[in-house]
């Protein structure tokens, strides 16, 4: 119930376009959730996008990734991500 109220209020700021206040409950989101990614997609967007951090993008998805490749599920997520992954590796280079 903690994980799905923080991604609520995170979605609701975000709308708002008060990403950085979004990205700290998504950052408390992430750190709770071992099964739902979205907390650290979002995160790597914040980093990519909004508050350029490709390093700490980079991390994040990865974390996301090893989450979801720990599971054996979710092969369309898990493509999506790599997808994400590759293309802030080409960013950085």
């Amino acid at each position: 119930l903690y994980q799905p109220a923080l991604l609520f209020l995170a979605n609701l700021l975000k709308r708002q376009g008060r990403r950085q206040e979004a990205a700290l409950l998504w950052r408390q989101a992430a750190a709770v959730s071992f099964d739902d990614v979205t907390a650290h997609i979002e995160l790597a967007k914040y980093y990519e996008w909004y508050h350029p951090d490709l390093a700490q993008a980079m991390a994040i998805t990865k974390q996301a990734l090893a989450l979801l490749e720990a599971q054996s599920a979710h092969p369309l997520q898990q493509a999506e991500i790599r997808h994400r992954l590759s293309r802030l590796q080409r960013k950085r280079s």
